[in-house]
């Protein structure tokens, strides 16, 4: 391999590292309700973009908000929800939102019925 390649590829892995701000997707799994909001929370408890999967086809239902007003962490990062075919419920009384992206935060969500029972 010629020197030209080598430095061709290191520049590209080092331009690809500045735009994500050097740090890579971190992936979270959550198999309830209770494991997606504390995936929420570690994911919001380190910098860059993160993902969290979904079973397909499961129901998670909250009763409870997390926040004044709001029923899963506060999202102020880059998050991506995989639903995977699931749905989301807030299956208590009252009202309240979902979800809530502040400051720089940025959430993708896809694949997730939003539903509320209340």
């Amino acid at each position: 391999m010629s020197l030209a390649r080598v430095t061709t590829a290191g520049i590209c892995l080092a331009i690809g590292w500045l735009i994500t701000g050097g740090a890579s997707a971190a992936t979270f799994e959550a198999s309830d309700t209770q494991a997606l909001v504390m995936a929420m929370e570690r994911a919001e408890a380190r910098p860059g973009p993160d993902v969290i999967r979904l079973v397909p086809g499961q129901t998670y239902e909250r009763f409870a908000q997390h926040s004044e007003g709001v029923a899963l962490p506060v999202v102020t990062d880059d998050l991506h929800i995989r639903g995977n075919g699931s749905t989301l419920k807030w299956a208590a009384q009252g009202s309240a939102s979902l979800f809530h992206v502040a400051g720089p935060g940025h959430l993708r969500i896809d694949k997730l019925t939003l539903m509320h029972a209340g």
